[in-house]
């Protein structure tokens, strides 16, 4: 019986750290990949998921400044209703800090949802990933005691860039449309002369 116990001891706590682990908050990018073409503007999401307790926040996206470049950002839907001072701004080509906080003292949020929507335009054909650098002291989660929250390895998003498409240029008609053409245009021609000739004898 006591080891029954035990077992089932070790197989309680082993489930337990599971399920932590698998709770870890993941932050992503959405979607994961797309595809655009030069001179297109496109959004990506910035999102979170499975955070308990998210008060305020603050990280880097980095990408390929050659391949796209930033337009603008704005708050996403997670923290809206209460968001004290979100901030999204370039710090240098290809990388963004984000960051925003609620108003205290309040609970934080939880589930998941997103943190910030960012506009890009592509500039040039190519692929640009979207990471999300880590930067000590400047990368943070934090719950309403103002406690860290441990995040889970972040999912990166891409983007593939094709070249601008050509517009199509008509096909130049053929010889023979155009014969065929000059001939009805001469008939019609002498068929008008004749009537008027007819009408006016």
């Amino acid at each position: 019986m006591l080891i029954r116990r035990s077992v089932a001891c070790i197989f309680f706590v082993l489930a337990l750290s599971a399920v932590s682990a698998s709770a870890s908050p993941i932050l992503s990018v959405a979607p994961l990949s797309q595809t655009v073409s030069v001179g297109d503007t496109f959004t990506v999401n910035i999102d979170i998921a499975d955070v308990v307790d998210l008060f305020a926040f603050s990280f880097d996206l980095a990408f390929d400044p050659n391949i796209v470049t930033f337009q603008s950002i704005v708050e996403g839907t997670l923290l809206q209703s209460g968001g004290l001072a979100f901030i999204g701004s370039e710090l240098s080509p290809g990388t963004i800090s984000i960051g925003n906080s609620l108003i205290g003292p309040v609970s934080g949020v939880g589930g998941g949802g997103t943190l910030a929507i960012v506009t890009f335009f592509a500039t040039m054909a190519g692929t640009t990933s979207f990471s999300f650098p880590v930067v000590p002291d400047l990368v943070f989660f934090l719950d309403s005691n103002l406690g860290e929250i441990a995040i889970g390895e972040p999912t990166p998003g891409s983007v593939l860039v094709n070249a601008a498409p050509t517009s199509s240029v008509p096909d130049k008609p053929s010889i023979m449309v155009l014969v065929a053409a000059g001939l009805s245009l001469a008939a019609f021609r002498c068929v008008t002369r004749a009537s008027w000739r007819e009408s006016v004898s």
